[in-house]
């Protein structure tokens, strides 16, 4: 049985993180320890390219990251309903504040 879009985000934001399977947890609790970031550099899919020259060449193998499994779909935020947002934005609000999306969100609503 296929789920829609908005069925998939109720279900998910129903679940807690302690039982949340890690592809859905909050992403800050893999990055912070008490409330502290505990790596030296976080990248953002908006900027891949330009964070992944910075890291390649921290480490140094530089090389260019190729772009695979490209696929043509309709903006992310024409799935977020009116009813859809607020949910979203409640469940992940400590990734929200820590990765600093919270223009982005506010945008959907």
């Amino acid at each position: 049985m296929e789920m829609t879009f908005d069925e998939f985000v109720r279900v998910v934001c129903a679940i807690p993180d302690r039982l949340a399977d890690p592809h859905f947890r909050s992403q800050h609790l893999f990055v912070r320890h008490r409330g502290d970031f505990i790596v030296d550099f976080l990248g953002r899919f908006e900027t891949l390219h330009e964070d992944w020259h910075h890291v390649s060449k921290q480490v140094g193998f530089e090389c260019s990251l190729p772009h695979k499994n490209r696929s043509d779909h309709r903006n992310y935020r024409d799935e977020y309903t009116p009813e859809l947002a607020p949910l979203v934005a409640k469940r992940y609000e400590h990734d929200i504040e820590a990765f600093g999306y919270a223009n982005e969100v506010s945008s959907l609503f």
